[in-house]
């Protein structure tokens, strides 16, 4: 099963701007998967293959190509959270699981994957970081006291921003998406978290909430929205601190013009040093991944217990292939 697996990696650095050359035709027929984040592209082929153009790594320059299980085993260090910027952070999870569900009725290693990522999120890293951009968030917030008796704004409503949206509860919150049904539902979510009020923006109200809020975060595409003018404001009056979770700042185009803008990439610095038992959950984490993509490869049957909300996923009906960017 694992071994007719080959994946290509490619990270979104300073040298990797819009689609990596290299990846292969995602219409071709050997091509299983795609999936687009923030930090990453990856692309998931039938078969040992060796890419165009390879260099001395097996692979063109800004990819990397992983096969059979040591291609598992990096998908597994992918969905757990392992391989992201912020260690054990869990939307990648979400967003792995939402691109690829359509694929679980014919890819049964697909199946694992989802399978054993949670299990091994369940056993190490339960806790760690489940909500760091969230945290992340709300430290920069508190950093920023000159205009904390404003509301603040939350521009999308998707994944990142429901793990996002809870840790926003300690000031007024204005909630905005291009969908607002999907606002509401968000804003529904938050009502068991009766701390400051939630109010959700129409679409002719945006204007004045953004002349309103103190600081706005912005879990959108970098091309999803035009920049605000109020963020450009200069003069008297300063305008609203941007944290912006689209991506890093060498992919933000014109976001970069805003005053106060704060990206991905910013957040990762503030990261702080993890202590010895996070750094030991982590490694406890990492070896599991590559321990189980190795009995995996073995035919090895695992018994792993799951909700019944996963089992529903597994049973999904035929549906057209689907990318997803994040």
């Amino acid at each position: 099963m694992l071994h007719a697996l080959t994946v290509l990696h490619a990270h979104k650095g300073a040298g990797c701007v819009g689609r990596p050359e290299g990846l292969a035709n995602p219409t071709t027929a050997e091509t299983i998967l795609e999936l687009e984040t923030c930090q990453r592209w990856i692309q998931v082929l039938h078969g040992h293959r060796h890419p165009p153009r390879t260099g001395p790594a097996g692979a063109p320059d800004g990819l990397e190509c992983y096969s059979g299980p040591d291609a598992y085993a990096f998908l597994l260090r992918v969905t757990t959270g392992l391989a992201s910027e912020l260690a054990g952070e869990t939307n990648i999870f979400g967003q792995v699981k939402r691109a690829w569900s359509p694929h679980l009725h014919r890819e049964v290693w697909l199946q694992c994957l989802l399978e054993d990522a949670k299990d091994i999120r369940s056993r190490y890293l339960s806790g760690l970081g489940g909500h760091s951009y969230g945290r992340l968030v709300r430290q920069c917030l508190l950093d920023d006291p000159p205009l904390a008796d404003r509301p603040l704004l939350l521009l999308g409503a998707g994944d990142l921003a429901h793990s996002v949206a809870p840790w926003l509860r300690h000031r007024p919150l204005l909630l905005w998406n291009r969908n607002e049904d999907r606002a509401v539902a968000l804003a529904r979510s938050l009502e068991d978290r009766p701390t400051a009020a939630v109010t959700v923006v129409r679409g002719p109200e945006l204007p004045a909430a953004l002349d309103e809020a103190g600081a706005i975060i912005a879990c959108i595409p970098f091309d999803a929205a035009p920049v605000p003018v109020s963020c450009k404001a200069s003069g008297d009056r300063r305008p609203p601190r941007v944290i912006h979770l689209g991506g890093t700042r060498h992919e933000a185009g014109e976001w970069r013009s805003v005053r106060d803008l704060v990206c991905l990439d910013d957040l990762f610095a503030r990261h702080s040093a993890e202590d010895a038992d996070r750094l030991r959950r982590l490694r406890q984490a990492t070896d599991a991944c590559t321990e189980r993509a190795r009995l995996r490869a073995l035919g090895k049957s695992l018994s792993i217990a799951h909700g019944w909300e996963d089992l529903a996923v597994f049973a999904m009906p035929d549906r057209e292939p689907m990318l997803f960017a994040a």
